[in-house]
């Protein structure tokens, strides 16, 4: 290790960093490191390598959620133990530095030995991308699903409120997976607008009557029509779990079942009775909230607002 600029020095102590990480999941096949190589590589794999080539080190990276391949991340919350005198507030940029275009670290911060990015998340929040068009759109493939003809989008909101509380979600969990509890709380779910990405061309060229406008026009029956997000956030989630629950309210959009046939779902039925699981890359991991005491237990470290018990740890 020597040499290295981030190289341990005589009496290093090891650090536990936190890293919160944005990452275009079409490039990778998922987060979590695999025991054949695919065609390929893996989210973890790519950062441990650039730990590796920064530091000496042999790391391992622990993940806040482990995503699917196709699966995108703005607020994915990673943890590693290490002894480099890299200063925590200069990890993004090194980092960034030995890691591809995909992948980038926003935010770094030193947390206590005791805390773990997975076991001491209360709360993740995830937000899954559609779009009307009959045509699948170029710049959106791997980061937005096309849907035709349009839903009734009304409906899926009112059935989206309807997955608050607690439930057994079993029905929304992917196949073959057991978890030691099928149950989770989900506080908030919204299905709410985006604007498409031609949204304000039709405030330009004016009134010209000669010329005739070719393009992204902001008309809805076009690629550029509207957008949605559903949104959800709740203390855990099972596998496939958000995109199983998009699924459901695909179907619900277009008739095939009632907001009102979600209850009997949440009983714990099985599989089978649910929607189908979403294409995988509609969904992105946007953030995860922790106790504020797991992350700054010591004592003279700024805590922010005095009545916030949680500490969003995103971009």
């Amino acid at each position: 290790m020597n040499g290295r600029r981030g190289s341990k020095g005589p009496g290093s102590t090891v650090k536990n960093v936190v890293i919160v990480l944005e990452y275009d999941g079409s490039a990778f096949h998922g987060f979590q490191a695999q025991r054949r190589g695919g065609e390929l590589p893996t989210v973890q794999e790519t950062v441990e390598a650039a730990i590796g080539e920064l530091t000496g080190e042999k790391v391992r990276v622990v993940a806040a959620g482990r995503t699917d391949a196709g699966v995108h991340a703005v607020g994915q919350v990673i943890q590693f133990a290490t002894c480099s005198s890299i200063p925590v507030e200069r990890w993004p940029a090194a980092l960034n530095s030995r890691l591809p275009p995909a992948i980038r670290a926003w935010r770094a911060l030193q947390a206590p030995a005791s805390f773990h990015v997975r076991y001491d998340a209360a709360r993740k929040l995830y937000r899954y991308r559609f779009y009307y068009s009959p045509i699948e759109a170029a710049l959106s493939r791997h980061y937005a699903v096309a849907v035709w003809p349009p839903l009734d989008t009304e409906r899926m909101a009112q059935a989206a409120l309807r997955f608050e509380g607690e439930h057994d979600l079993r029905a929304f969990c992917g196949a073959g997976r057991r978890p030691r509890s099928w149950r989770r709380r989900i506080f908030r779910c919204r299905l709410l607008p985006d604007p498409p990405l031609a949204a304000h061309t039709g405030d330009f060229f004016g009134d010209r009557t000669d010329l005739v406008v070719l393009g992204a026009t902001g008309r809805e029956d076009t690629w550029s029509g509207p957008g949605w997000s559903f949104w959800v956030e709740a203390e855990g989630f099972l596998y496939h779990q958000v995109r199983t629950m998009v699924g459901t309210l695909w179907e619900i959009g277009r008739g095939e079942r009632s907001p009102v046939s979600l209850d009997h779902l949440l009983t714990g039925v099985p599989r089978a009775e649910a929607g189908p699981t979403a294409p995988a890359r509609g969904l992105y991991l946007m953030a995860v909230a922790y106790p504020r005491e797991a992350l700054w237990p010591q004592p003279g470290v700024s805590s922010g607002p005095p009545n916030s018990h949680l500490e969003t740890v995103d971009r």
